[in-house]
């Protein structure tokens, strides 16, 4: 009997790695698409919350250079003591610096010998029109979100403040994000392929019960085996099987027909010819 297992296994095969490749594809796609905006709304998201908390401590970073410039108070140890009291209280900022408008520093929170700002030279800084945003690698690897903010009153420019904040944890969260999407991919593909597998096993075997049936048709009992009931495509491929047999046994008992005409025939021309031969030869010696 002809097996269909080398078949099925190459058939159930071939489609399993297309829809497999084909999801993937679709699954990357997806998974890039959403992670890309995602991780841009949250950049967008985190980089407005820190040019917010730029422009509320520029305001009182004005009012000291204000009351400086008006021999008021000196404004260098205000503005230091104000540095390191915010420093203190928002944990993910790194480093605060406060450039007068001849770029000299006012205030800052670090004591190395470079400076940490990395968006550019101090002549781009101090050139600045509207609020700069970058986000890069420091010194150390880590991420940094600095905001490069001019400080106006007016026409009159005081100088520029320039704030970092740790983007370490926004990169840990679009790393996570992305693990935990690639994880969902992969439990969404293997539960297609699962039903996928399931599926092609059904279809498979009713194509087996299809050839089981072909091998068990006896011509010469006239059997014609059963199979089962469907109203699928499987159904009516069960269905013209069962016509293709009865066509071949009518072509069959046509046949057999057709061979007993053919030998009565040749039996009736087998007699002819004993009968003239006979004739024949009774003829001679009568004459």
């Amino acid at each position: 009997m002809i097996s269909m297992e080398s078949a099925g296994v190459g058939l159930r095969g071939r489609i399993l790695v297309t829809v497999g490749l084909i999801t993937t594809v679709i699954m990357i796609l997806m998974t890039w698409g959403m992670l890309y905006n995602w991780r841009r709304s949250l950049l967008r998201q985190e980089t407005a919350s820190a040019l917010s908390v730029s422009r509320a401590f520029s305001v009182a970073v004005i009012d000291a250079l204000i009351a400086s410039d008006q021999d008021l108070y000196q404004s260098e140890g205000f503005l230091g003591n104000y540095v390191n009291m915010f420093m203190e209280q928002n944990y993910r900022l790194r480093a605060i610096t406060i450039l007068d408008a001849d770029g000299t520093v006012a205030a800052r929170s670090w004591d190395r010998s470079n400076p940490p700002w990395v968006t550019g030279p101090l002549a781009s800084l101090l050139a600045a029109e509207t609020p700069l945003t970058t986000i890069m690698a420091g010194e150390d690897g880590a991420w940094v979100l600095e905001i490069v903010l001019p400080m106006f009153t007016g026409e009159r420019r005081w100088g520029v403040l320039v704030m970092a904040t740790e983007a370490d944890s926004i990169r840990f969260r679009v790393r996570r994000a992305f693990i935990q999407m690639l994880l969902l991919s992969i439990a969404v593909m293997s539960v297609m392929l699962l039903i996928l597998w399931l599926m092609l096993s059904r279809i498979l075997g009713s194509l087996q019960t299809l050839v089981s049936a072909m091998d068990a048709v006896d011509f010469d009992s006239g059997g014609i085996p059963l199979l089962p009931y469907r109203r699928d495509e499987i159904g009516i491929l069960y269905k013209h099987f069962h016509r293709m047999q009865k066509r071949a046994e009518q072509s069959r008992r046509e046949l057999f027909a057709a061979q007993h005409q053919v030998w009565h025939a040749e039996r009736l021309a087998a007699i002819g010819r004993l009968a003239s031969g006979l004739a024949h030869e009774i003829n001679n010696p009568i004459n």
